[in-house]
């Protein structure tokens, strides 16, 4: 009965398609099944030389040691946490921690994570997609909502500065719309409007494609260079924006590290295309109203009441 008792734990183990994995007293891992390595990006030899609080972020070393302790103590705990892959890949896992006792001691710690990474990435997209419509139908004027939309995207993308480029009525080119600095400091350079076949935001408005540029400071194909050092800039991805067709906006995020913003696996086609059409609606409505206050025509908006609800300066 003792052998068909742990032939059944090795098989629930090993077969398990959650990560399953075992931590000594000290934290270090003892044991660990193929799903937890393949999410973790570490050989079983590599995790039985770390610690668990290794693949913690930062913020939540914390309240997995808390989780932890409660298990050595003989409480089974459960927490969400974020982890770190061998790649640098933040996961969030939910974690189920259960006591190993033997005698009257707890001599090591079970545990089984479910990977709710992909669920976490979908939720925070809606929720930025909802504050983006927010802020798109707020009575702001278009460069502030995009000052607006670029600080939202940026804390998404974790980028240091972003830029909005907005395309002019033939497309042939982009102008300077908006910018949003994480750190407060921008220092902005002479080109305030870019051909469609210049640069990287040139090169994102010509092809509709993300483009990234590494190396900004000393690259030949990036021609601002001066904004790159005056801004310690390293990298930096532009993200055109697609509405029936045409480029109607190119996002530029930079970063100043040796990563890369992370533009291409968060920027899904989804959310795009709600950027697209609530800032194609924006940008609407701001051409409309400039018209309306700059025409030589006397132009009234009236309500179904007969009333005057808003009249041009000509009037």
């Amino acid at each position: 009965m003792p052998d068909l008792e742990s032939s059944i734990y090795q098989t629930l183990f090993e077969r398990n398609p959650d990560p399953v994995f075992s931590l000594d007293a000290d934290g270090f891992f003892l044991s660990a099944n193929k799903a937890a390595v393949v999410l973790s990006g570490y050989s079983l030899e590599e995790l039985q030389k770390r610690n668990f609080k290794d693949l913690c972020a930062p913020e939540e070393v914390e309240r997995a040691l808390q989780s932890f302790t409660e298990c050595l103590n003989g409480e089974s705990s459960g927490l969400q946490m974020t982890a770190i892959s061998a790649s640098g890949k933040r996961l969030h896992l939910n974690i189920s921690c259960m006591p190993v006792i033997e005698g009257s001691k707890v001599s090591s710690v079970y545990a089984i994570a479910k990977d709710e990474t992909a669920t976490y990435a979908q939720q925070q997209e809606r929720d930025l997609i909802s504050r983006i419509i927010r802020i798109c139908s707020s009575d702001d004027e278009l460069p502030v909502c995009l000052s607006s939309i670029l600080e939202e995207l940026s804390c998404y993308l974790e980028a240091d500065i972003a830029e909005a480029w907005i395309a002019g009525i033939d497309f042939k080119e982009v102008n300077h719309a908006a910018h949003y600095s994480a750190t407060g400091n921008y220092f902005a350079d002479e080109h305030r409007t870019i051909g469609a076949n210049t640069g990287l935001i040139g090169a994102a408005h010509r092809t509709g494609k993300v483009i990234a540029m590494s190396g900004l400071q000393k690259s030949h194909q990036y021609f601002r260079q001066n904004f790159a050092r005056e801004n310690s800039l390293d990298s930096g991805t532009a993200v055109p924006l697609i509405f029936k067709g045409n480029v109607i906006a190119v996002l530029a995020f930079y970063v100043t590290t040796g990563r890369t913003v992370n533009c291409i696996d968060r920027l899904t086609d989804e959310l795009l295309a709600h950027l697209a059409s609530h800032l194609q609606r924006k940008k609407t409505a701001h051409e409309l109203m400039l018209y309306f206050n700059i025409t030589p025509e006397m132009l009234c908006i009236a309500g179904f009441d007969g009333y005057y609800k808003k009249v041009n300066p000509a009037f």
